[in-house]
């Protein structure tokens, strides 16, 4: 029997993916607060296409430490 082919994730999907566990942590959910970081790996594209769904989501504060360093918060579940 053939293997069935992975579905091919791009890397926004990928990133979008770690940021969403990184949000999800017990911690982050305690505090409603994480910092998420660009990786060296990550492309640029990627990297903006994420933020600008973050920038999107309702409920949402972003404070930019750096290009590659963002600190999200909210105050109520998101979803």
């Amino acid at each position: 029997m053939p293997k069935a082919a992975s579905p091919v994730v791009s890397a926004q999907e990928r990133l979008a993916i770690r940021i969403s566990n990184m949000i999800n942590t017990p911690k982050a959910q305690m505090q409603r607060r994480v910092v998420i970081h660009r990786l060296d790996s990550e492309p640029d594209e990627a990297w903006e296409g994420v933020l600008e769904m973050l920038r999107e989501t309702h409920g949402l504060e972003m404070i930019s430490s750096d290009e590659d360093t963002i600190t999200l918060g909210w105050r109520y579940e998101l979803g």
